[in-house]
Formats: structure tokens, C-alpha cells, sequence
């Protein structure tokens, strides 16, 4: 078996018999802008072939189209499908293992190919979460990877995969790969290949913030966090809001901060690393809602005050249905409560921190109170 990049000939008679027949209609890109694009230089396409018997012509076993702007580091799997009769198989876990070396042979520069599969968060029903997730696992054993990426193309949410093709052997750490890849590195890629009306009002990307974002200092963390996505997911849906106001609390020696007094029960979770979700009542009524921040052993938190629709702590995290069942949650892997970064941009002002007027009178008056400017 081998890999073949296709001619423009080879993969106009491909789709006109196979993939007008292997992908539903609304998933098809029409023939003439696969072709247009190859002939820019965006992208291009691969056939794998069975040629066992040498006196036979070789049989097509599958097929991809690869988007990959020319000298550029990522790629993206636009399609890729196995021929009718050679289903199940097992040709494409045959594909994924020849994909690495094809890439070192024919694109050096290249480090990764990015993966689209539809968000198993987003099903509408249980039996198509359960083939999204079939999916992703086939490309997982496949090994790729999952990023801390999403994307929202033409309405259809995906989450993003990643296969490194420039690490082959198994044990090399994912962690490594993952604190590579950046939401820019996909954009590019996206506004080479759309139209610049659709990608303005058809595309949206999104990144999962991670530890290291989030274990900053809570005296940064707290204006970077403005106008990124608080999302939670909750009995089915997936709910995102755009914070508009924080407050950042740090350490003991701060005298409006819990943790100003020691660790106790109550406080302990703002000892642990950034990321990690602390969740308390006020009055004991409303459930306040903060991002720990900084190092472990260190107690900083970010209050978030306020998201797009809802000023108010309190009004907040009952919108989003936010209370201490998820206290100590972390953020950076839970499926539960995490935080997005889709690049959208804002200024800020400055203000004093609100309903702390048991603190001294140097924490009191201080501007660690940040509101997106209207």
C-alpha cells in the first residue's frame, strides 16, 4: 500500500464517483472550489492505493483532502474516506499510520494536522453522542490527540484533534504537543480557506484556557478575564456568557480576601493551583463564583462579578445554574465548568472592589475591580 498526492484530473474523477456518495450534500464542498484551492496552493489531495499484485492496476482504498497553505506549519483534515467495498478493514488506522512518514517526505515544514470532529456536547440526542464519540475515539487510537480548541463553522460546533507528525514514537508526552498548538495556528488556516464575508459570519474558534493562563497572578488574571466565555454545561446544555466584570483577591496579606486569616475548611480550596473553581455562599443565599488563581499553596481568586445579561455575582451563578456542588472543581479538564478564549477584544476600567468594608483601609481603597468599557 502507498500514499499518492493526486493530480486535479485524479480527484475531479474521485469526487464525481465516490465522494458525492461518501459525504451528505450540506457537508460537500462543491468540485470547483476544492480544485480552485488546490490550484492556489491551499490544499491538496491523497489517494492510498492497493498494489499488491504488480501486473494489476492499483485499486483506490481511500482518499483525503488536506488544507495546507503553502509553507505553513499546521495542516487541516478537510475529508477523508475509505472506498465502499474496503470498509471495515481496517484501512483507516492503516491510513493514520503512513500519514506521518508522507508528511516528513513531502512537506518538511509541516509539524501537524489538525482534525474536525462534530462536539459530542452538542449532540441533539444520546445515539449521536455516542457515534461522535465513536468517532473521536477512532482517531484517538489513530493517535491523535484532543486540543483544548473548538470551532463553530456554518452553525455545526466541532472539537478539535491534533496528529503530530513530527513525533512518532508513543511515549513522548501529549502535554508537550498541546502547549504548542495555539488558537491562531487554526484561525490561519480558516481565513485561507474561506471567503472573507463567510469566515467574518460563519466561523467562530474558541480555546479552552489551561493551567498555565489560569495559575497567573490573580492581579493579571483578573483583567484578562474579561470578555472571555464562562461556560457551563447543565441538564444537556452547553451555556456561554462573556464576562464583563471581575475582582481579583491576593493572598492573606490582602484583608478583603477569605484566605486572609488562614486556611480553614471553608478556605482551603483557595490554597489549591489555579483553576480550580471556589464556590461560596453569601448570606447564604447567593452563590458567588471564583477562578483560584496563581501557585499552589498561595490563596488568590478572581471573582467574577458580572457576564453579558446578568450584573451581578449573584444573578450570575444563578443564570448559569452555578452553586457549591461545584466548589473545588478544576476547571482546566472538567466538562462541568471550564473557561473559553474565542479572541474577542476589550478595554477596561478600574474601580474599588465592592462590599468589603471590613478590610483595612489600604485593600479597601485599592482598584483590583475591573469592568469592560461600554
Amino acid at each position: 500500500m502507498y500514499l499518492k498526492i493526486l493530480s486535479i484530473e485524479e480527484i475531479s474523477e474521485i469526487y464525481n464517483m465516490h465522494m458525492i456518495n461518501d459525504f451528505p450534500k450540506s457537508e460537500l464542498k462543491p468540485l470547483a472550489h476544492i480544485v480552485n484551492t488546490a490550484k492556489k496552493g491551499i490544499c491538496f489531495s491523497v489517494g492510498m492505493y492497493d498494489d499488491v499484485e504488480a501486473k494489476k492496476e492499483a485499486s483506490l482504498l481511500g482518499y483525503a483532502v488536506f488544507i495546507l497553505p503553502e509553507g505553513y506549519k499546521y495542516g487541516l483534515l478537510d475529508y477523508l474516506a475509505i472506498t465502499g467495498k474496503n470498509r471495515g478493514k481496517g484501512y483507516g488506522h492503516v491510513f493514520f499510520s503512513m500519514v506521518r512518514e508522507f508528511f516528513n517526505r513531502n512537506f518538511p515544514y509541516a509539524e501537524g494536522i489538525f482534525i474536525e470532529c462534530e462536539s459530542v456536547e452538542s449532540a441533539v440526542n444520546t445515539k449521536e453522542a455516542d457515534i461522535r464519540m465513536r468517532r473521536i475515539n477512532f482517531y484517538k487510537d489513530c493517535g491523535c490527540i484532543e486540543t483544548r480548541l473548538g470551532s463553530r463553522l456554518f452553525g455545526v460546533e466541532y472539537s478539535i484533534l491534533t496528529l503530530n507528525i513530527r513525533i512518532i514514537q508513543k511515549q513522548d508526552d501529549d502535554s508537550i504537543v498541546l502547549s504548542q498548538i495555539k488558537r491562531d495556528d487554526l484561525d490561519y488556516i480558516y481565513k485561507k480557506m474561506f471567503k472573507p464575508h463567510h469566515y467574518k459570519e460563519q466561523v467562530s474558534l474558541w480555546e479552552r484556557l489551561d493551567y498555565t493562563t489560569l495559575s497567573m497572578p490573580a492581579k493579571k488574571l483578573a483583567p484578562y478575564l474579561l470578555g472571555k466565555l464562562l461556560c457551563r454545561k447543565a441538564d444537556g446544555n452547553i451555556l456561554k456568557y462573556r464576562i464583563t466584570e471581575t475582582e481579583c483577591y491576593c493572598g492573606e496579606e490582602d484583608t478583603a480576601c477569605h484566605a486572609h486569616k488562614g486556611k480553614t475548611d471553608r478556605t482551603k480550596v483557595l490554597y489549591e493551583r489555579g483553576g480550580t473553581s471556589y464556590v461560596y455562599l453569601c448570606y447564604g443565599i447567593h452563590s458567588l463564583f471564583n477562578v483560584v488563581s496563581g501557585v499552589e499553596g498561595h490563596p488568590e481568586a478572581v471573582l467574577i462579578r458580572g457576564v453579558e445579561g446578568f450584573d451581578g455575582p449573584g444573578k450570575l451563578t444563578k443564570a448559569m445554574k452555578i452553586d457549591k456542588a461545584l466548589n473545588g472543581v478544576d476547571m482546566t479538564v472538567s466538562d462541568e465548568l471550564w473557561i473559553e478564549d474565542d479572541g474577542y477584544k476589550c478595554k477596561y476600567v478600574r474601580d474599588k472592589r465592592v462590599g468589603i468594608d471590613y478590610a483595612t483601609p489600604k485593600y479597601r481603597d485599592i482598584l483590583w475591580r475591573y469592568i469592560v468599557r461600554k
